[in-house]
């Protein structure tokens, strides 16, 4: 029976994407006021930005900034550390209840996006990371289809949080379900928002007949997040040292891309079977945005979109940035989407290689907005 310390040894390309967005997180610290450096063009729907910063003590705190002048004034009561550094750091509007959630990796943050004063947290259970050498997962926010006066979280299982109450309703999924210990490594909400598909992993002891075997093993799960119903799309094959897995949907597939092997694997949403497996290029496509028949990737080395298909056998080219990644440089992370009112699809990148922070107009392909980064993390922008 092997040691314990020996998966340690299979664990090392399963983590490279975190360990890569770790290093992009060295950041300038700027003790000046944000200005805007260059505007290309503007936007009359968004009134306004919400933005992560990390402090030069290195922790988080959230800001608000006007559209027009971007200059961030603190919202008090939002600050954390990144214990375990967690590669995404969520927010969430509602407008219903002219709400703000921020989540952190062990709470929620509440704040009227009227007042932008903080009016609630919570505290979310379980979310201590029981093996130092697994790397955390990831934590996401999404609207719930059936109540917009809930919402969905996921950090390490997945909740339902009453958006009335600020707090959390039920655990819809729970991690520790299984006689294995779990990790949600990715996620990916279905296009009609009734499912969340899971990239999970399972780190353990595996019986081999004669002897037991540390291991970590990967499924892709779908589950339902009306009834918490988890059942299983596809299981990996088990890998010496097995890779990172990302989850890409529209309306009609699903897509597990796994950028270790440069490969994406094809699921019909109908029948749930795969159909086959694609070769991509060697670069990271990650953060993805489901648009109808087809997801928006980006490729976090050059900052490029591209449109990926699921009844194609390739990466469409969208809009191209050339941002280059080095050692003292990595490439873009951190991107958020959101669809305005009047229907277009606009994309935040708050780091980029030379610093600055950009908001993307994806549907009219042009960059509305680019300003200094000043350690900026993660954007999010409000309707007007």
């Amino acid at each position: 029976m092997n040691k314990l310390p020996s998966i340690k040894k299979i664990i090392n390309s399963f983590t490279r994407m975190i360990v890569f967005i770790l290093a992009s997180a060295i950041l300038n610290c700027n003790k000046n006021p944000l200005k805007v450096e260059h505007e290309e063009s503007d936007s009359s729907e968004v009134k306004g930005i919400y933005v992560i910063r990390q402090e030069p003590d290195k922790s988080y705190e959230l800001y608000y900034t006007d559209y027009d002048s971007i200059r961030l004034e603190k919202i008090e009561g939002c600050g954390y550390q990144n214990i375990e550094f967690i590669p995404n750091h969520p927010m969430y509007i509602n407008e219903e209840n002219d709400l703000l959630i921020s989540a952190s990796q062990n709470r929620l943050f509440f704040i009227n996006t009227l007042s932008n004063k903080k009016i609630g947290e919570v505290s979310v259970p379980n979310t201590t990371n029981p093996e130092h050498y697994i790397g955390y997962g990831t934590v996401q926010l999404y609207p719930c289809y059936w109540n917009s006066n809930y919402c969905i979280l996921v950090n390490r299982s997945v909740y339902l949080i009453n958006l009335k109450s600020l707090r959390l309703e039920k655990v819809i999924w729970d991690c520790d379900s299984n006689d294995k210990l779990t990790y949600i490594h990715d996620d990916a909400l279905s296009d009609d928002g009734r499912i969340l598909y899971l990239s999970l992993a399972f780190v353990g002891m595996w019986n081999y007949g004669e002897y037991l075997k540390n291991e970590i093993r990967q499924r892709l799960s779908k589950l339902d997040l009306k009834t918490g119903q988890i059942s299983t799309i596809y299981d990996y094959p088990v890998e010496e040292t097995p890779g990172s897995k990302f989850i890409f949907s529209c309306s009609d597939y699903i897509m597990s891309y796994d950028p270790n092997r440069n490969f994406i694997i094809r699921f019909q949403v109908s029948s749930q079977t795969s159909i086959d497996t694609i070769m991509v290029n060697q670069f990271y496509y990650y953060e993805s945005y489901s648009n109808g028949d087809h997801c928006i990737v980006q490729n976090i080395n050059t900052g490029s979109f591209y449109n990926l298909y699921g009844d194609r056998k390739e990466l469409e080219l969208y809009m191209q940035f050339s941002f280059h990644t080095s050692i003292d440089r990595p490439g873009i992370y951190g991107t958020t989407y959101r669809r305005l009112k009047g229907g277009d699809v606009y994309a935040c990148i708050p780091y980029t290689s030379d610093e600055k922070c950009f908001v993307v107009n994806l549907s009219q392909q042009e960059v509305v907005r680019k300003f200094k980064r000043n350690s900026i993390v993660s954007i999010i922008l409000k309707k007007d």
